[in-house]
């Protein structure tokens, strides 16, 4: 899609709540004089669509050449690293600095945004608050409960982002899973039997769940705990203060120190004389 005017913009997500696979962002890019169209295409909140009704009004956007998109796919292993760190980065917060990188990658882009509108996460007040902090530019800013049904362009967002979760999950794959358990998961939910079946047999004594398991949500903590399966821990990724942390230890210290909890759970001790 071409842009030759100003924008209305929206933003709404897919795949928050599952126990299993990804969370979906989508963001959606209509000119301003055309976003009219959009209800005629059948835009609206994509949880109250059959996936077969979702999937035509998908084609249909696509082939009107109205919208513009942009995607966001944060896996359940992405998830669960951010959640479980020493310092958790807890979902609100992801989901809002997500949105947040959508925006910056379409004003990257050129796109003059005339109204930005977001399906809430969080209390929508301070989430708008935030997010005019963020981009004093944009000219209005909306962010509302139920914005996928209020708003055509944040119907079209979350029917992107709704596709393309349930799209990933009708193909995720992985080599080590067994064939029984491929395809057989329910909806994702923790409510579902048909997930919480599918977690039960999934689970390994040894590693815990396939990477289409968020080890962060509680469902899936109970049936590690349920099952006695060996605890799984999440290494943070280096930041340049962990770098900083781990240079320490190869400096030359006097008296007897305790080692680092890191060194002590690996049962690694220091060493001074080498052959």
């Amino acid at each position: 899609m071409e842009v030759t005017g100003p924008c209305v913009v929206g933003i709404d997500e897919a795949g928050r709540g599952p126990v299993l696979g990804p969370m979906v962002y989508g963001a959606a890019v209509c000119e301003v004089d055309k976003q009219d169209c959009l209800r005629d295409l059948g835009c609206d909140d994509s949880k109250a669509m059959s996936e077969q009704d979702r999937e035509a009004v998908r084609d249909r956007m696509r082939d009107s050449g109205l919208v513009r998109v942009y995607t966001k796919v944060l896996q359940a292993e992405e998830l669960s690293r951010c959640m479980l760190r020493k310092r958790p980065y807890n979902l609100n917060a992801i989901s809002h600095d997500t949105a947040a990188g959508l925006v910056r990658q379409i004003l990257k882009d050129g796109t003059d945004i005339e109204h930005l509108y977001v399906d809430t996460v969080g209390i929508p007040e301070r989430y708008e608050a935030w997010l005019r902090k963020e981009f004093p530019g944009i000219k209005a800013i909306t962010v509302a409960k139920k914005a996928d049904s209020t708003y055509a362009i944040v119907g079209a967002a979350s029917i992107f982002a709704k596709t393309l979760r349930d799209h990933i999950l009708r193909f995720w794959d992985s080599p080590d899973l067994d064939p029984e358990l491929r395809g057989n998961y329910g909806s994702g939910y923790p409510g579902d039997p048909a997930t919480i079946s599918w977690l039960k047999r999934a689970v390994d004594p040894h590693f815990g769940f396939p990477g289409l398991v968020r080890f962060s949500w509680s469902t899936s903590k109970n049936v590690l705990d349920a099952t006695g399966a060996v605890q799984v821990a999440f290494e943070e990724e280096d930041s340049e203060e962990n770098q900083s942390n781990i240079l320490n230890h190869f400096k030359r210290k006097t008296g007897k120190e305790e080692l680092p909890k890191y060194f002590m759970d690996r049962r690694l001790c220091e060493e001074s004389n080498f052959l």
